[in-house]
């Protein structure tokens, strides 16, 4: 980080070279790493923090709005970055950029709590949002997780691919490919969606995100299921005692080992209670899938 973004990219990219050749050794050695992939690597949208105070506040917040994390871990001194240089991005991410994005991410959480929970799939914060055309509506892709799955956005193109994969497929019994049609658009969205077993043609599927409003009512969606493609037909489990009932059937059917799984808070060292059960998170829903 510097003053102005074009210090901050001319500055860092020597170093960043540096390190991914030092790490790298003898087989990278022979690469080179094109200025205009590095400048690409710190847009926005992508991960590599480089530039002004200002544009890391925004892609920051840009990361918010869409993972909903609450923690953000940067490593600086990289590649023989010099102490000076380490020392100065330090001094501008706590007096410049801290106080902003925590300022920024307070009036985001406040205007929340202001809202429905029932209409919370719904809303958002328009100064927070990506100024973006093609982008679903809100409660049509995968929202701000609860847990911290902050890499959710940029790993569902990773995911999929290996779901899409012949034999040996790494992730079955673990992934399944999920295909919607967004209630708004009318557009088809795939996902990945991490589920269990429940029963005889059953699978139970939990998230934090919001792509489960697409499917209250029925409507039958297609599953990429090891290799297969299979049609099914979803039930939405959203009412908190509704929530709380299949939580406990789930450590009954599954074991307090799955259900560790879940993001939710759940005891490690002993089995959950339904005391436990009441006091997860609001806004979790189980999605039932009974194929066809």
């Amino acid at each position: 980080m510097a003053k102005t973004s074009q210090e901050a990219l001319e500055t860092f990219y020597p170093y960043r070279t540096n390190y991914f050749q030092s790490l790298g050794g003898d087989r990278v050695r022979h690469m080179s790493f094109s200025r205009s992939d590095y400048e690409r690597e710190a847009r926005k949208e992508n991960a590599l923090f480089v530039g002004s105070p200002q544009q890391i506040i925004d892609k920051l917040l840009y990361q918010y709005e869409l993972f909903g994390h609450q923690r953000f871990i940067g490593q600086i001194d990289i590649g023989g970055l010099p102490f000076d240089r380490v020392a100065q991005a330090i001094e501008l991410l706590g007096t410049e950029v801290a106080p902003v994005v925590r300022r920024e991410m307070a009036k985001a959480s406040h205007a929340q709590t202001l809202r429905p929970y029932e209409d919370s799939s719904t809303m958002q914060d328009t100064s927070l949002t990506p100024n973006t055309t093609d982008r679903p509506q809100a409660g049509e892709e995968p929202g701000k997780p609860l847990a911290p799955l902050w890499m959710f956005k940029v790993m569902n193109p990773v995911m999929k691919a290996p779901l899409r994969w012949p034999l040996p497929r790494l992730l079955d019994g673990t992934l399944v490919l999920l295909t919607y049609t967004g209630r708004k658009t009318g557009k088809q969205y795939t996902i990945p969606i991490g589920y269990f077993a429940w029963g005889e043609g059953e699978l139970l599927s939990f998230s934090s995100a919001r792509w489960w409003t697409n499917l209250r009512g029925g409507t039958p969606v297609t599953l990429l299921l090891k290799g297969r493609r299979v049609q099914a037909v979803p039930t939405v489990i959203e009412k908190r005692e509704a929530v709380i009932d299949t939580l406990e059937e789930f450590i009954k059917r599954l074991g307090p080992r799955a259900a560790r799984r879940l993001p939710i808070g759940l005891p490690r060292h002993r089995e959950p209670t339904r005391d436990d059960l009441r006091n997860v998170p609001r806004g979790i829903a189980l999605v039932h899938f009974q194929l066809a």
